[in-house]
């Protein structure tokens, strides 16, 4: 056997084999499709509770995060205050030991 016809056996070979896949992934491809449409429509309820949860999570987690923001807003409030008084006291003190 010569080398072309070798070659050419194996090109051809090749060929068959490349034929032979496309088809069988073409076919995998509409039977995964079909699956993949029962699954949607057989659980579709099943599938819209779960995205309905999760998005319910975000939105608690975004209300927990504005209390939690407020929280630390309110604290930095009364620490101002209260160092303002501290301050004011301390004026206070001081006046009084002058005075006496």
């Amino acid at each position: 056997m010569e080398f072309n016809e070798i070659l050419k056996k194996f090109v051809d070979t090749s060929l068959g084999l490349a034929s032979v896949m496309g088809e069988k992934m073409g076919e995998f491809a509409e039977q995964m499709s079909k699956k993949g449409e029962e699954f949607k429509v057989g659980k579709k309820e099943e599938i819209e509770n779960f995205f309905n949860g999760i998005k319910g999570k975000f939105e608690e987690m975004g209300t927990n995060f504005t209390n939690f923001s407020k929280n630390f807003q309110d604290r930095d409030e009364k620490i101002t205050v209260l160092q303002k008084e501290v301050e004011t006291l301390k004026k206070e003190v001081a006046e009084l030991k002058k005075n006496k």
